[in-house]
């Protein structure tokens, strides 16, 4: 991006610099720099004079007295008429959070150098900070001017976004373009930089009316294109977003950042055969790219061809950042196919990085479904981490193992051990509670929960666990619901909570208000549990004939899952 679309002074006014005075020097040096005022002379301030006026500036600005700093600078430039001591004042002054101070400063940057877009873009941007929109009207048009209407809409609506997020709101700063931009009735540039801003607030019908104005004065631009398609997939319309892209595509077919766009579409439709299509030509393209092979590969392996997986990883192993991920993907595919020795040799080569550990939890699993749960266990406790989040990773990763190999009484000791390490630590709190409920255990379960929110009462996750667990395995169901209340308030869109929420009202026998709930948890999430929640509701209502399609295309999709399976015999279905 050009330095004028984003000059210094305005990402410096955003950042809300906060750097302390330092006040016991600013009134000597005040001093100072008073004293070096020379007299009016016909030739201007001598050489030697202005030098020594810089290095008292700089002498204040080293030591963080940079209101004196830019007193200095700014006298500096009216005596030499310099715009750069001018533009040296203004960023200067930004530190001393003077606002006015910086406005003077940089009012002075322009009056010295008027066709200084930066000079124009910064005084715009403190004149619209302290509400002053007329005078910053007048600079933005001379943005526009100096630049050129095309390049300058660009440079304005950067910076409108930027005070726009920080300072005067969403609708002045659109309204101020919107004026900016009708003297220019034909020019797309305008129209698009409404439209880029009107998106960039969400205001989608704007937006696309602009894009609408664009594409009748130029067809098929292909970054008016691009903005449609970003705001088709804004707005959820997906199969919209992807038709504009392949559009702009075959307008530019060259651009790689635009395919890879288009593809990452394709896999959000979960039109997958398209997707890697689009992955090949890119990895043809850019063979070094690993994120591209990395994706194309991923795709390879959810179609099932591990084949060709394998080969794209292959590829992947030749580039040294990706080289780890490569070898865990390949051990993963090993153990997929049951070639178990060559997936834990490929995981135990994963060297570093995040996969690190990961590779050998995988490898303490195959070691304990070939060798027995023991060797798992040592194999893990072998593990020497200096981190104690890693630390408490491989306690986890051990006391999972246990629960997986139907031996919960042993994991929760671990998770003591743990706890006797890592007093009140989160993870392993809530990994206890889990594993308690499997036992029967919830008086250890209901500890290890309040243990959580004595720490965090907002801990929505800790909330839903105990607000259900009491719903559905006690009477205590007001409590139950005051659990779950909270959770929901905290996490509306959480299905989890949602479906917490009908299940305890289904519990208190508020069906109508129960269905509403584990309805919406049903669409929000594909789950096993959610199904057999939702079809035991719909069966208690009398309508079996509905709960019947629910379980049955539950029994289908999820055929062993537990609670499913509970409830279908409970319900003698």
């Amino acid at each position: 991006m050009s330095r004028r679309y984003a000059p210094l002074l305005v990402i410096l006014l955003l950042s809300a610099c906060s750097q302390q005075q330092l006040r016991d020097q600013q009134s000597r040096e005040e001093a100072v720099a008073e004293r070096l005022a020379p007299a009016p002379a016909e030739e201007g301030p001598a050489e030697g004079q202005l030098i020594y006026m810089m290095l008292v500036g700089d002498f204040a600005e080293q030591r963080g007295d940079h209101h004196t700093a830019t007193q200095v600078f700014m006298q500096a430039a009216k005596l030499a008429h310099e715009p750069r001591l001018a533009r040296q004042a203004t960023r200067t002054a930004v530190y001393t959070q003077d606002y006015a101070l910086v406005q003077e400063a940089a009012q002075l940057w322009v009056s010295l150098d008027p066709k200084d877009v930066d000079a124009r873009q910064s005084l715009a941007a403190l004149l619209l900070r302290s509400g002053q929109t007329e005078a910053a009207r007048e600079q933005l048009q001379q943005v526009i001017h100096l630049e050129g209407p095309e390049r300058g809409f660009a440079i304005l609506v950067v910076l409108l976004s930027q005070q726009n997020s920080a300072h005067i709101g969403a609708g002045p700063a659109l309204k101020l373009l919107e004026e900016l931009a009708a003297p220019y009735p034909n020019l797309r540039d305008a129209h698009y930089a409404v439209a880029q801003l009107a998106a960039e607030e969400e205001r989608y019908d704007l937006a696309l009316q602009r894009l609408d104005r664009v594409d009748a004065i130029s067809p098929n631009w292909p970054r008016a294109l691009l903005l449609r398609a970003n705001i088709h997939n804004s707005r959820g319309e997906l199969p919209e977003a992807i038709a504009t892209l392949k559009r702009t595509l075959a307008l530019v077919p060259d651009d790689h950042n635009l395919r890879l766009g288009y593809a990452r579409l394709l896999v959000a439709a979960k039109r997958f055969p398209e997707a890697r299509a689009e992955y090949a030509t890119l990895v043809k393209a850019l063979p070094e790219n690993g994120d591209v092979i990395h994706a194309v590969a991923l795709l390879a392996m959810q179609s099932g061809d591990l084949g060709a997986a394998e080969r794209y990883l292959t590829k992947m192993l030749a580039l040294p950042s990706h080289a780890d991920l490569a070898r865990f993907l390949l051990g993963s595919i090993a153990e997929e196919r049951g070639r178990q020795r060559d997936a834990i040799d490929w995981y135990q080569r994963v060297e570093q990085g995040e996969r690190y550990l990961d590779a050998r939890f995988r490898v303490a699993m195959l070691l304990a479904k070939s060798q027995g749960v023991a060797a798992g266990r040592s194999y893990l406790q072998g593990l020497k981490m200096e981190e104690p989040d890693d630390q408490v990773r491989v306690i986890l990763a051990e006391a999972e193992l246990l629960s997986e190999h139907d031996a919960p009484a042993q994991a929760i000791a671990v998770y003591e051990r743990g706890l006797r390490l890592f007093p009140d630590h989160e993870e392993l709190l809530y990994a206890r509670a889990m594993t308690a409920e499997r036992i029967d255990r919830l008086d250890i379960l209901e500890h290890d929960l309040k243990a959580i929110l004595h720490q965090d009462p907002d801990n929505a996750r800790a909330l839903n666990a105990l607000g259900f667990t009491l719903a559905d395995r006690t009477d205590r169901l007001e409590e139950a619901r005051r659990y779950i209340e909270q959770a929901y308030k905290l996490m509306p869109t959480d299905a989890a909570i949602v479906d917490s929420m009908g299940w305890v009202l289904y519990r208190q026998g508020q069906y109508t208000e129960s269905l509403t709930y584990l309805r919406k948890a049903n669409k929000m999430l594909e789950d096993g549990e959610i199904a057999a929640h939702l079809g035991e509701l719909l069966f208690r209502m009398g309508r079996k004939a509905e709960a019947q399609q629910v379980f049955d295309a539950a029994r289908k999709q999820f055929p062993d899952h537990p609670v499913l399976r509970r409830t279908l015999l409970r319900l003698g279905l």
